[in-house]
């Protein structure tokens, strides 16, 4: 069911309980007055003396004492169902609310659980760069050690061929 459609419902559920404590607070005080002189039993007396602390002293009764007792017990027989179905309702709501609870903390702990990843994503792209250029200098020095010697060895074998090319220079003249 649509939550509008539901709401709709429960709305008019409300309504219906609103129009049994309206037509229940227009029994006239007299009329209760007259019950209670009569001699209802005591269970009718305060199943109304419950309803006129229910709705106030504008309490008021029409008609004769057994259709008085059927509207009375009807009216409370349809408050009692409407109170149950209220309390259904509730149950349902709250169950609902459970499950949507317990989604909403599955979903926090992904997002948090993403935010950890994420940052750990971020420290290791800003660690590369360093590790990079860490490795771009070794690299670098290693490369212009191994130019130095080279340098070194090169500066040797002229100088060697130097003497060589002087001393056969020498011995040819």
């Amino acid at each position: 069911m649509l939550k509008s459609a539901r709401w709709r419902t429960d709305k008019n559920k409300i309504k219906e309980v609103l129009k049994l404590q309206f037509h229940a607070t227009q029994v006239t005080q007299l009329g209760v007055d007259a019950l209670l002189d009569e001699g209802i039993n005591r269970t009718t007396q305060f199943a109304v003396l419950n309803h006129r602390a229910s709705f106030g002293s504008d309490f008021t009764l029409s008609g004769s004492d057994s259709e008085l007792e059927s509207h009375i017990k009807s009216f409370e027989a349809e408050l009692e169902k409407h109170a149950q179905e209220l309390e259904s309702n509730i149950r349902s709501l709250e169950e609902e609310l459970e499950k949507q609870a317990q989604i909403f903390e599955a979903d926090l702990e992904a997002v948090a659980g993403a935010k950890v990843e994420h940052e750990q994503r971020a420290i290791r792209a800003e660690e590369a760069p360093r590790k990079t250029g860490s490795k771009n200098a070794n690299t670098a020095e290693m490369l212009r050690e191994e130019f130095q010697r080279l340098y070194v060895r090169m500066a040797l074998i002229f100088d060697a061929n130097e003497k060589v090319a002087l001393k056969a220079n020498d011995r040819s003249q």
